[in-house]
């Protein structure tokens, strides 16, 4: 969708869905057809996203988004894939700060969404936030001594937070029952944070019980299967103990069902895929039948199945135009 600018109003905002160019190499086509077409201010500064806070919204809710960066005035915004409307776009006067208002559908796709500020000094960096399925809280400092930890009173839950400075670590406390297998799933590197995070798990008394970490451009993820009833502690803090603004998570936590193994890992961009899978919290359900988006060619989806529990954490699923067979787990 394209909304033609108003020139007769500086503070109007442009919106557009670029999903047709999910494919990388198309979207890049695009953006320089843009910027070839824009008369640039002559050395004036681009915008730079630097963070964003929350980093996402649950699926069939609203949300207002802070976008932090340089040179935000007068924004318009560039965003991708469906099932999103923007409901308000502004900045503060020192262009530091863009407020973002809008309300997600609740068909939209899961998964990420690319977004970019224009203004007439030209475009932004890429940056990312998430559309997630379980009902979403923001963190609450302080929460970086067991004894301030943030309380989840209601789980699963997907929080978003931000490890504002060198040194500054997020705790959450809440109750588990004993033979309950709980997923804490972290998602950093798939937002472009800065962040390189890393989750300990500790029981009332201090004792770790396990911890995760991520390496190469990958997300932490914990499982745990409670062995007693009680207080438990999530820790989430930067492996190199470093923090800013552009140190932001999701983390989902919970007995979430989750997906760890499935095939086939892609298939054609038409039709619908019978899919298997194994994982956690799944009772007996191991394999589904599900539609593929169709019209987009080589592209990254992201699916979720309806599982006892609830939906399951979303997984990537590849589409292209070739042909697959699949073999099935033995």
């Amino acid at each position: 969708m394209h909304q033609p600018r108003n020139p007769d109003r500086s503070n109007y905002s442009m919106i557009i869905n670029y999903h047709r160019f999910l494919n990388p190499r198309l979207f890049t086509v695009f953006l320089c057809l843009m910027l070839a077409s824009r008369p640039l201010v002559s050395g004036a500064q681009a915008p730079e996203i630097s963070g964003s806070f929350p980093s996402g919204a649950q699926i069939g809710t609203t949300a207002v988004i802070k976008i932090d960066g340089k040179n935000l005035q007068n924004p318009q915004l560039l965003i991708s894939g469906t099932g999103i409307i923007i409901s308000s776009l502004k900045s503060n006067a020192a262009g530091d700060q863009t407020l973002l208002g809008m309300t997600i559908d609740a068909k939209a796709p899961l998964g990420p969404r690319e977004i970019r500020i224009s203004n007439s000094m030209g475009v932004s960096n890429p940056a990312r936030i998430w559309v997630g399925n379980y009902p979403e809280i923001n963190e609450n400092e302080p929460n970086d001594y067991s004894q301030h930890a943030q309380l989840l009173d209601k789980t699963p839950v997907t929080i978003n937070a931000r490890i504002q400075a060198a040194a500054d670590q997020d705790i959450f406390s809440f109750h588990a029952n004993a033979d309950e297998v709980w997923i804490f799933d972290c998602i950093a590197a798939k937002i472009w944070s800065h962040l390189d995070p890393q989750l300990e798990l500790r029981d009332e008394f201090g004792a770790t019980l396990q911890s995760a970490e991520s390496y190469w451009e990958t997300d932490p993820r914990l499982v745990y299967k409670f062995k007693k009833s009680g207080s438990y502690f999530l820790t989430v803090h930067d492996t190199q103990f470093l923090g800013g603004n552009d140190y932001f998570y999701r983390l989902t936590i919970g007995p979430v069902p989750t997906i760890t193994g499935y095939l086939p890992l892609g298939g054609a961009s038409s039709g619908k895929i019978d899919l298997q899978f194994s994982g956690y919290n799944l009772g007996s359900l191991h394999s589904a039948e599900l539609p593929v988006f169709t019209g987009l060619g080589s592209h990254e989806s992201w699916l979720s199945i309806a599982a006892p529990g609830g939906p399951t954490l979303p997984i990537a699923f590849l589409t292209d135009e070739n042909k697959y067979v699949v073999r099935s787990f033995e």
